[in-house]
């Protein structure tokens, strides 16, 4: 659905109003974590927890708390998920509401470590209990999520080639979208198979939690960054940089191209710019890019987050002029 580099579990049910469910898991050994849940079939913003609000359970540690080791052992937690109205059942709760029929929640994580694999087997478990013995009880029915937003291919029609160099605009997602992030910059234009995008952004700073020792550090302008090319019909991540595989240059750019063919993918790595293979389907008639900050410092997101250099420009241009060099608009030494 979004990133290329992160993993989602999701659980769906029919709220019948007589139920909540505990979900035991581990801390996973990623850059980012989150429990969070959705109202109605079009999976309206719920309630969230992010990795560092999340208590341990007794014993445990939160390995996303400030000086703790990314590799702490044991790191059990527990998060109840309950109707609104229920009574306290734990330290982290979420609620949804009891007039809701179609509830889910999802498990979101982002960047796993060096060696860190993503299966079932690492989701938590998740068991339902009755509101009115607090013994387990068989979970409610099921209903299929639909992961993907169907948007006709012509609403590429709706958008247009903008002249020169255009930067991205903000966009908040409210249905389904990852509440750390709050919202996206985004940028689109009409582009043929026979064009290149160039796009050319400051990189936020981070704390690089790849190789999945040290201790956590939350001393940085944002958690995680990553720029992505989407299939918008679809709201379908084709392929994304993201931050730890994507070093800025010395002055401490990041410049990305998407296109076709193995000569584009040449010359942007001679150049030092970071190739995104153009994996559109072939009736596709625009690109579109989303461009997430996860959980920016109170300072990033206020003074700048998606401004000045920090927000991506971008360009479309024929595969000739970028060859020839002539796509490029920024002053050079």
């Amino acid at each position: 659905m979004g990133d290329t580099h992160a993993a989602y579990g999701i659980q769906a049910f029919l709220n019948d109003g007589t139920k909540y469910y505990v979900v035991k898991g581990r801390f996973p050994k990623a850059r980012f974590f989150s429990v969070e849940t959705y109202e109605g079939r079009k999976n309206g913003a719920g309630k969230s927890l992010v990795d560092s609000q999340i208590v341990p359970d007794p014993g445990s540690v939160n390995p996303f708390t400030e000086g703790v080791a990314l590799n702490a052992e044991p790191r059990d937690y527990t998060v109840y998920i309950s109707p609104e109205g229920a009574p306290q059942l734990g330290q982290n709760q979420l609620t949804f509401s009891k007039r809701q029929r179609y509830i889910s929640f999802y498990i979101r994580y982002y960047a796993p470590s060096f060696g860190a694999q993503v299966t079932l087997a690492d989701l938590p478990k998740v068991e339902a209990y009755s509101l009115k013995t607090r013994q387990p009880t068989s979970c409610s029915k099921s209903w299929p999520v639909e992961n993907l937003t169907n948007y006709p291919q012509f609403l590429g029609g709706l958008s247009d080639k903008p002249e020169g160099v255009f930067s991205f605009s903000q966009a908040k997602w409210h249905k389904g979208a990852n509440t750390a992030v709050g919202k996206y910059a985004v940028g689109y234009s009409e582009m043929s198979f026979d064009e290149v995008a160039l796009i050319r952004f400051k990189a936020p700073s981070f704390f690089n939690s790849f190789s999945g020792v040290g201790n956590f550090n939350s001393a940085s302008q944002v958690r995680y960054w990553s720029l992505c090319d989407k299939n918008f019909p679809n709201n379908q991540g084709l392929v994304c940089l993201a931050d730890y595989l994507t070093p800025p240059d010395k002055d401490g750019y990041v410049t990305a191209v998407t296109g076709s063919g193995e000569d584009i993918r040449a010359e942007a790595a001679r150049r030092g710019y970071y190739f995104m293979p153009d994996m559109r389907p072939s009736n596709a008639v625009m690109i579109l890019f989303a461009f997430r900050n996860i959980l920016p410092s109170p300072e990033f997101k206020e003074n700048d987050q998606y401004k000045g250099d920090y927000n991506p420009q971008i360009r479309i241009c024929k595969e000739s002029e970028f060859l020839e060099g002539s796509c490029e608009w920024w002053e050079k030494e």
